[in-house]
C-alpha cells in the first residue's frame, strides 16, 4: 500500500519517529467514522462530476473503490488517521493519475467536522429512542402503580406521602427535557461543514449545498473559518449527556438505595444483581451501581473537552482531534447506560406492603398546617407552630400525631393564638386518612390517582411526537443515502 510520506508529507518533509507517528495518529478512535468518510468522499466526487470538474470515469472508478471498503478493512497507525488510510486504499486500487483525484478541493479539516457531525446524529437519533422505550417503560410502571403509597423525601428524611406513579412521573417529565435539549442539538449538528476546505475554502468553485444535501445534512455552517474549527456543537452534546446522566442517576440511585433491606421496596431482577465472592447471601445492585458511575466519567469527558478548546485562537489546531474520543466514548457509555436501565426497570418488582408500612403520621403535619390555616381564623405560621409544638411531642412522647391533635389541638391552638377552634373528630381522621390525602390533592402535578391518570394521558401523546421527530430525521437521511445511489446509477461512460 502507498505510504504517507508518498501522499501527505511527499517532498517538504521527513519521515517523522515511530514514536511521533504514534503520538499523532489517532485511526483507534477513527473507525466509527470510517462510513462517514466514505459517504462524504463519494458525496464530493459526484458534485465534482456534476461540476465538470472531474470526469465519469474517474468519478466511476474512486466511487466504485471506496464501496469496496467493508468492516473488514483495517486502518493503518502509520498513515496517521482515516482520511488517509481511505486516500491511499484508492490510490493502491486505482493509481494516482485517477485516485489522487479524491482529495481535489477539500481538506481532513472539513472532511472531519463532517463525519463527526453525521456519526453524532446517528447516535442522538439511536440515544433518542432508546430514551423513549425508557419513557414507555415508566409510563406503563406509573399506570399499574397509582395506588402504591409511599413516602417522598426531602434531605432523605420522610417528608410528604405520594404514590410510586407520582415519583416515576418526576423521573418521566425529567428525561422528557433531556429529549427536548437533544431534538434541538440535532438541528445544530446537522449542519454540513463540506466543502470550506482547511480554512478559507477552495479555489475551486464547489456546489456546497448539493453535498450537504448527499450527506442529508440541513443547511450548512456557513463561514469557512468556522465550519472546519468549532466543535461548540460536541461541547453541546456533551453537556446534555451530563445532564441526561445525571436524572439517569436519580433513577438507579432510588433503586439501589431502594433494594437495601432497610427499604425492601423494590426486588432488582437476577439478570441485573450479582452476589458476593465470600457473602453467599449477598444479591448486589451491580447494573443500577455502574451505570450511577458512568455520570461521573461522562462529566470528566465534558470538562477535558471544555479544557482542550478553552484556550484555542480561531483556526483548526490538532488538539481538538483529542476531544472526538471523548465524545464517542460518552455517546457509548449514555447509550449503553439507558438500553439497560430501560431492560432493568422493566423487570423490576415493587412492594406495595413495603412502601405502605413506611407511612406514618408526621407526613400529614403540613397538610394539617394548611388544613387549619385555611379553614380556621388561624395565619399559616400560626399553625406551623401549632403542629411544629404537637409534632415535637408526638416525637418525645412517641404517641401517634393523630392522637396527639385529636387529644391537644384545642389546647394548644387556644395556648398559641388565643382562639377557639371547633374542628371535628371526623376532620382529623379524614386529614389523617392516608388515601384520602392523596387524593385530595387535585392540582395540577399533585400525587391523586386522578391527576396522574391524566397526565399519564398527556404523556403517551409527548411520548408519540417525540417518537414522529425521530422517524422524521431517520427518513430524511435514508432519503439522502437513496440520492446518492440513485446519482451513482445516473453515470454513465464511466470505468466500470
Amino acid at each position: 500500500m502507498t505510504n504517507k510520506v508518498d501522499l501527505l508529507r511527499g517532498n517538504r518533509l521527513s519521515k517523522t519517529s515511530d514514536l511521533a507517528s504514534s503520538f499523532i495518529s489517532s485511526v483507534d478512535d477513527d473507525k466509527l467514522i470510517l462510513n462517514s468518510v466514505k459517504q462524504i468522499n463519494i458525496a464530493h466526487l459526484l458534485m465534482l462530476n456534476k461540476k465538470k470538474i472531474i470526469d465519469k470515469k474517474t468519478t466511476s472508478k474512486c466511487i466504485k473503490t471506496l464501496k469496496s471498503i467493508d468492516d473488514s478493512f483495517q486502518l493503518d497507525s502509520n498513515l496517521e488517521d482515516v482520511h488517509m488510510n481511505v486516500e491511499s486504499f484508492v490510490i493502491d486500487r486505482i493509481g494516482s493519475e485517477m485516485g489522487g483525484q479524491l482529495n481535489l478541493a477539500k481538506s481532513r479539516n472539513d472532511q472531519v467536522a463532517s463525519a463527526i457531525r453525521i456519526t453524532s446524529r446517528q447516535f442522538i437519533l439511536d440515544l433518542l429512542t432508546n430514551i423513549h422505550d425508557l419513557q414507555k417503560v415508566i409510563l406503563s410502571l406509573a399506570k399499574s402503580h397509582t395506588d402504591y403509597l409511599m413516602p417522598s423525601f426531602t434531605h432523605l428524611q420522610h417528608a410528604q406521602i405520594v404514590t410510586l406513579s407520582h415519583n416515576l412521573l418526576a423521573h418521566y417529565d425529567s428525561l422528557s427535557r433531556d429529549v427536548e435539549r437533544f431534538q434541538e442539538t440535532y438541528h445544530r449538528v446537522n449542519k454540513s461543514p463540506q466543502g470550506s476546505g482547511a480554512i478559507a475554502s477552495v479555489i475551486v468553485n464547489v456546489d456546497r449545498d448539493f453535498v450537504a444535501k448527499l450527506l442529508g445534512f440541513n443547511g450548512l455552517v456557513e463561514n469557512s473559518i468556522d465550519a472546519t474549527t468549532t466543535r461548540d456543537f460536541c461541547i453541546e452534546l456533551m453537556s446534555n449527556l451530563a445532564l441526561l446522566m445525571l436524572n439517569v442517576e436519580k433513577i438507579v440511585n432510588e433503586l439501589v438505595l431502594w433494594s437495601t433491606s432497610e427499604f425492601s421496596y423494590v426486588e432488582i431482577s437476577d439478570e441485573f444483581s450479582s452476589t458476593s465472592s465470600i457473602m453467599p447471601q449477598k444479591k448486589n445492585p451491580v447494573i443500577a451501581e455502574l451505570i450511577r458511575s458512568k455520570s461521573s466519567i461522562i462529566i470528566g469527558d465534558l470538562v477535558a473537552s471544555i479544557a482542550i478548546v478553552k484556550s484555542l485562537t480561531l483556526g483548526y489546531s490538532i488538539d481538538i482531534q483529542d476531544l472526538t474520543p471523548r465524545l464517542w466514548n460518552s455517546l457509548d457509555k449514555s447509550l449503553s447506560s439507558i438500553k439497560l436501565l430501560s431492560n432493568m426497570l422493566s423487570n423490576c418488582k415493587f412492594n406495595k406492603e413495603s412502601m405502605s408500612n413506611n407511612l406514618d403520621d408526621t407526613m400529614i403535619a403540613a397538610d394539617l398546617a394548611n388544613y387549619l390555616a385555611s379553614n380556621y381564623d388561624i395565619s399559616f405560621r400560626q399553625s406551623h407552630h401549632i403542629v411544629g409544638t404537637l409534632s415535637k411531642a408526638s416525637v418525645d412522647s412517641n404517641e401517634k400525631l393523630s392522637n396527639l391533635v385529636k387529644e391537644d389541638l384545642l389546647k394548644v391552638t387556644k395556648k398559641i393564638t388565643g382562639k377557639t377552634i371547633k374542628i371535628t373528630l371526623d376532620e382529623i381522621d379524614s386529614i389523617f386518612n392516608y388515601n384520602k390525602n392523596v387524593n385530595s390533592k387535585t392540582t395540577k402535578g399533585a400525587p391523586s390517582t386522578s391527576e396522574s391518570n391524566r397526565m399519564i394521558k398527556i404523556r403517551k401523546i409527548s411520548l408519540a411526537n417525540s417518537s414522529k421527530f425521530i422517524k422524521k430525521q431517520q427518513n430524511l437521511i435514508n432519503k439522502s443515502e437513496f440520492l446518492i445511489e440513485k446519482s451513482i446509477k445516473n453515470l454513465s461512460g464511466g470505468g466500470n
